[in-house]
């Protein structure tokens, strides 16, 4: 897979979690699944886990591990990052 690809899924990751971030529905800020983040990419969990990862290490998304699930909430570094795309 080329990098190009890979940077444009951790983008559109970051549109999303952006998006749920200031849903008026979202007041909380409550993070999301792995599960709903695959899906709503139209990628595979294990495939949504590897960016997350990396996108965790750039610092534009905080984990949060609840039970045996990870959920995920952008950070305000990945907020900088979309609004200056």
């Amino acid at each position: 897979m080329s990098k190009v690809i890979l940077d444009e899924q951790k983008v559109n990751i970051l549109k999303m979690l952006y998006r749920v971030h200031y849903d008026d529905l979202n007041q909380e800020d409550i993070p999301i699944s792995l599960r709903l983040i695959a899906n709503t990419i139209g990628i595979d969990e294990t495939r949504a886990k590897d960016f997350l990862y990396d996108l965790e290490k750039e610092d534009k998304v905080q984990k949060i591990h609840q039970g045996r699930w990870d959920f995920y909430r952008i950070t305000s570094k990945g907020i900088k990052y979309i609004e200056y795309l």
